[in-house]
């Protein structure tokens, strides 16, 4: 957990209260962004609570992350939070009023590995952001790295049933399904 000390008192945080697992008051990373927002990195996922210490939102597995354990945690200059874990690095963007988008990044976009190392982050003064893992770091500037909006157009280039290609304009199973090639196909 983490302990705050405030004017005559101390006051803890146990992010275990907000999941209902034990590994969550295993802190690997803290950090306050620019909102004053705390951002708790655990074994569990990570934490998101407000200014005055109130739960937001807990990210994990079921939302997007990769992997529950998050290992480090930094924020690159428009405010995007990004967090180095067990199995990749993710980006995550803060939209008001609505989720955070995520975007998960691996060895397949160039990351030195999979695995990131706990303590082992930097932000240096013209924000450039280190994360360092076990096959040596990955440094990049957050703004040459664009977020791809444009989701892929899905084309069909086949339709079977049973195995068996459909072709157009001929019976099967007693009925014609496919009155044109499937790649130009709306409905069936």
């Amino acid at each position: 957990g983490i302990y705050f000390m405030c004017k005559d008192s101390v006051r803890s945080l146990l992010p275990s209260q907000f999941s209902k697992n034990s590994m969550s008051d295993y802190v690997n990373a803290v950090y306050e962004d620019n909102d004053k927002q705390l951002w708790i990195g655990t074994f569990d996922g990570l934490f998101r609570f407000d200014s005055t210490y109130n739960f937001i939102e807990l990210y994990n597995t079921n939302n997007g992350l990769p992997s529950g354990e998050i290992n480090g945690i930094l924020a690159d200059e428009t405010g995007e939070i990004w967090v180095s874990s067990m199995n990749s690095l993710s980006r995550i963007i803060k939209v008001p009023g609505k989720n955070c988008t995520i975007i998960n990044y691996s060895t397949k976009n160039g990351l030195q590995g999979s695995y990131f190392t706990s303590y082992s982050t930097l932000k240096t003064s013209d924000g450039e952001l280190y994360f360092g893992g076990q096959n040596g770091f990955n440094c990049f500037y957050p703004k040459n790295i664009p977020v791809k909006s444009q989701v892929p157009k899905v084309i069909f280039t086949d339709f079977q049933i049973f195995n068996k290609e459909v072709p157009v304009n001929q019976k099967v199973l007693g009925r014609i399904l496919l009155n044109e090639n499937i790649t130009v196909t709306r409905k069936i």
